[in-house]
C-alpha cells in the first residue's frame, strides 16, 4: 500500500498523520520514486504541486528515468505538463470527488476539466482521476458515485515518453 498526501492532510500537520499511516504498514510516498519490479511509482504530495517549478524540482529529485514506465500518484489532476515534460506514463489522481453533488459537479467540471473524472490523455500522459471513496463537508454524494479502483497492471512493450507522444498524434496507444 503507498500513500501521498491531500489537501486536507495538511490542515492539522502531516507529520502526526504520516506516522500514524506507516504505523499500520502503510507505505508513505515523500516525494520519491520506488522501483517495483521494473514500474517506477512515483508519489508527490498535494502541497508540492501547486508551484509548477517547485513540482519540476521534486519529480527531478525524485530521479524519474524518462526512458521507464512510471505511474505518479498526485492527490489532485494541477499543473499536468509538468509531469508530462517529466516523461511521467500515468497519473492517478483523486481530490475532486467528481464534484460530489450539484452545483460543485459543475464547478469540478469548469476547474478540472476533462480531468475532473475518469481517464483522459495529456499530451504523451494518461491521467487517472477517481470519484474516491469519501467526501468533504457534507457526508452526502448527489448525482455522483463513491469508488474504490482497481487497476491491473499486464506486462507489455515498453514505450519511453516520446514514443507515447508519437503514438498519441497517430490516435493509438
Amino acid at each position: 500500500m503507498y500513500f501521498v498526501g491531500g489537501n486536507h492532510d495538511d490542515y492539522g500537520g502531516r507529520d502526526a498523520y504520516f506516522a500514524a499511516l506507516r504505523g499500520v504498514g502503510m507505505r508513505v510516498l515523500d516525494n520519491e520514486t520506488v522501483d517495483l519490479h521494473g514500474l517506477q511509482l512515483v508519489g508527490v504530495h498535494d502541497r508540492e504541486i501547486h508551484d509548477p517549478e517547485a513540482y519540476r524540482a521534486v519529480l527531478e529529485r525524485a530521479g524519474v528515468d524518462r526512458g521507464r514506465a512510471s505511474i505518479l500518484l498526485a492527490h489532485r489532476p494541477e499543473n499536468l505538463a509538468v509531469p508530462e515534460k517529466a516523461g511521467i506514463s500515468l497519473q492517478l489522481s483523486g481530490h475532486t470527488h467528481q464534484g460530489q453533488f450539484w452545483p460543485w459537479t459543475l464547478v469540478a467540471r469548469r476547474v478540472h476539466g476533462a480531468f475532473a473524472y475518469g481517464l483522459n490523455r495529456f499530451g504523451g500522459m494518461e491521467v487517472f482521476t477517481s470519484s474516491g471513496a469519501g467526501t468533504w463537508g457534507p457526508p452526502l454524494r448527489l448525482g455522483t458515485r463513491s469508488e474504490v479502483v482497481l487497476i491491473r497492471l499486464a506486462g507489455g512493450t515498453a514505450q519511453t515518453s516520446e514514443d507515447r507522444k508519437k503514438n498519441a498524434k497517430r490516435g493509438s496507444t
